[in-house]
């Protein structure tokens, strides 16, 4: 069983209170088992965090891209 959430027509939470049960019922999912998902580094990029997944071709333009689309929704 996967996670997943639908968040209506816009896909943008209603309110605070949907974005608050939306991110406890994936931390439940993501903990419930060892899914193997990768840690958060707790050390800035700079000081090497993500070190290995930036080894990977592509990487820091994948994540400017996910950080680009990111802000322009809360923009919107």
């Amino acid at each position: 069983m996967g996670f997943s959430v639908s968040l209506g027509p816009s896909r943008r939470p209603e309110s605070r209170e949907q974005m608050i049960a939306t991110h406890n019922a994936f931390l439940e999912w993501a903990l419930t088992e060892d899914r193997a998902l990768p840690r958060i580094p707790t050390r800035r990029v700079d000081r090497g965090g993500f070190s290995e997944m930036m080894r990977l071709p592509g990487a820091r333009m994948m994540a400017a891209h996910w950080w680009q689309t990111a802000i322009d929704r809360v923009r919107s």
